[in-house]
């Protein structure tokens, strides 16, 4: 999705970022270009793979953008 702001464009991204190990980690964002990530989940939110997949389905359908996956 783009917004025109002011002759700049602004596209959205909706991304996971999954980190394994002893200490597993799943981040929900929306990023924009040149604003950087935004996290939508809280650090002590501990979701599961399909639940943060879910999410992001969800909110990247509603805002018509493509979702982006980060493994680490």
């Amino acid at each position: 999705m783009s917004w025109r702001v002011e002759h700049i464009w602004i596209e959205l991204i909706v991304g996971i970022e999954v980190k394994e190990g002893f200490y597993a980690r799943r981040v929900l964002y929306i990023e924009s270009r040149g604003q950087g990530a935004i996290s939508l989940t809280h650090t002590n939110e501990n979701l599961t793979s399909r639940e943060i997949e879910q999410k992001a389905a969800e909110l990247a359908y509603f805002l018509h953008v493509p979702i982006r996956s980060i493994l680490k």
